[in-house]
């Protein structure tokens, strides 16, 4: 006899169905196993939020500029601003406000329907909290103040060494930044000499009112003197605008 095994058409057979059973029961065990797996879970509420969002209407967005100095809407800047976006989708918004202007922050016209991520930032992100046809965002802004008058004149060649130097806005000011005599620089130097370096001063004292800051000399501003001022961008109104930038004037005190 040979030494070869011959096996019969029927154990093979049962061997392949074996085999098949064997490879049915891995998958089985394996599905299920998955079924308790918060990863597998997860996936499939993705991939529902994705389907859901792919299939959402997307929400019209109009935007507005609003002027809380005058209480009116008006073009304050320039806006950027998706014209749609889903809802739970966030989109990005821009404000670059006009030189006079300050950006003061974002809002909605109807109720709490849009999330800001940062409401008081003039780029930020924001997201709509569920379907609505149409909401509108509106981008926020105050007038920066600006000196209507002030004393003595640039003119003025022969003031008073004592004299007060006052500044008159055209807004409410904030007490704290207009009051705070480190918001404000005042320099000497002798008339009629190019060369010499001016002598930065802190001896005087400041009073506030309303619209109107004076700045009082504890001694004297000294005859014969070139005095400038230069009232700090940090001052700002009562609303909370800063000026636009450092205002600087000067004027002559005359011969005692």
């Amino acid at each position: 006899m040979s030494g070869k095994q011959h096996f019969q058409p029927q154990a093979i057979e049962r061997r392949r169905i074996m085999a098949a059973i064997i490879v049915i029961t891995i998958v089985f065990v394996a599905v299920v196993s998955s079924c308790g797996d918060p990863n597998v879970v997860d996936l499939k509420s993705e991939i529902s939020q994705s389907v859901t969002l792919a299939n959402a209407t997307a929400v019209v967005i109009n935007t507005q500029s609003y002027d809380l100095t005058n209480s009116k809407v008006i073009t304050m800047g320039n806006l950027s601003v998706s014209s749609s976006a889903k809802a739970g989708v966030s989109f990005s918004l821009s404000a670059v406000p006009f030189d006079e202007n300050y950006f003061s922050g974002w809002t909605q016209t109807d109720g709490t329907l849009v999330t800001f991520t940062k409401a008081s930032s003039a780029t930020t992100t924001a997201v709509i909290n569920s379907y609505t046809p149409s909401v509108t965002i509106q981008a926020n802004f105050l007038v920066r103040p600006t000196i209507q008058h002030e004393s003595p004149l640039s003119t003025e060649t022969n003031a008073s060494s004592t004299v007060e130097i006052a500044a008159t806005f055209d807004q409410v000011m904030d007490a704290t930044t207009a009051s705070d005599a480190s918001n404000i620089y005042i320099t000497t130097a002798p008339r009629g000499d190019n060369s010499a370096v001016a002598t930065a001063i802190s001896d005087f004292s400041v009073a506030f009112d309303s619209k109107k800051i004076t700045i009082t000399p504890n001694s004297s501003w000294g005859a014969s003197k070139i005095i400038n001022i230069k009232l700090l961008s940090k001052i700002k109104s009562a609303a909370g605008a800063p000026l636009g930038a450092d205002v600087s004037w000067t004027f002559l005190t005359g011969v005692n």
